[in-house]
């Protein structure tokens, strides 16, 4: 039994690698098309969320908007919405829960779904495709107030949070040290194990100086650390674009992420 919950923006290709893992028994293949994890092989974004939706029922729920038509190349923090909610229910023999909660920087984690609803069934499994549809329940802003106002509300709660800023403009917010103590503070008050995930590097001798320096305090302050600097030396045939990679690169992050918690009894939660 697993309970994961990641909150970053830099997870998403990992989450959908693990979950397709867990109700298929095999990890995304590159060649299938259109694919759970290559957001380029959809024509825009809803396509992606209803591809990904359709794909992983009936066991993942999708609070997914972004407004209509808007093609996969377009990545922008404002007005975007993409928490997802993956359960496979006590009747069978797992029984996992693996969650996804967005955060892109220091813009805000936006949901249309009270925390204790999470896993209530929704219409169209959660995906919005009418821009008139899309009303968040909740904004939140701070790190914090993601953690102690949604995070530790979630039924189940997860056992680990695993967290990221992502390569976003605006996601200096972990640079400061009293934030990062609030985080790990935070969490220990709600009993929930922290994990620091490294931003992958593209290539290691650009490696900013800054976040270089912030991740290792982040790395020296949480329970586990997921180092994936290894990432800034994967060629270059492995990418699928400027920032992603190809499935096979992010099913060695879960296998470096299964292999860093096996070292615990707890559930495990992304």
């Amino acid at each position: 039994k697993k309970s994961f919950d990641s909150l970053n923006d830099d997870w998403i290709e990992i989450h959908s690698n693990h979950v397709h893992f867990l109700k298929f028994g095999r990890w995304v293949d590159p060649t299938d098309y259109p694919n759970v994890v290559l957001k380029n092989t959809h024509t825009n974004w809803t396509a992606f969320y209803n591809f990904t939706n359709t794909m992983l029922r009936p066991y993942e729920q999708c609070d997914c908007y972004r407004a209509s038509n808007t093609p996969v190349r377009i990545l922008e923090a404002a007005n975007v919405m993409e928490n997802r909610y993956f359960r496979d229910g006590v009747e069978r023999y797992k029984n996992n829960t693996v969650t996804y909660i967005q955060k892109l920087g220091n813009d805000y984690m936006r949901s249309n779904w009270n925390a204790l609803d999470i896993y209530t069934p929704h219409e169209n499994y959660g995906v919005i495709t009418n821009d008139t549809d899309y009303h968040p329940a909740f904004t939140l802003k701070t790190w914090v107030d993601v953690i102690v106002e949604f995070v530790c509300k979630m039924e189940p709660k997860p056992s680990i949070l695993i967290f990221n800023s992502g390569l976003w403009e605006n996601n200096n917010d972990l640079v400061n040290v009293t934030l990062q103590g609030e985080i790990v503070e935070a969490l220990k008050k709600c009993d929930i194990l922290s994990m620091y995930k490294t931003t992958t590097k593209l290539k290691l001798e650009g490696r900013d100086r800054k976040m270089k320096e912030y991740e290792e305090q982040l790395c020296n302050q949480t329970d586990y650390c997921l180092d994936l600097t290894w990432t800034g030396i994967v060629p270059e045939d492995m990418h699928s674009d400027q920032h992603h990679f190809i499935p096979p690169v992010y099913s060695y992050m879960n296998l470096q992420l299964l292999s860093t918690l096996s070292s615990t009894e707890n559930e495990y939660a992304m």
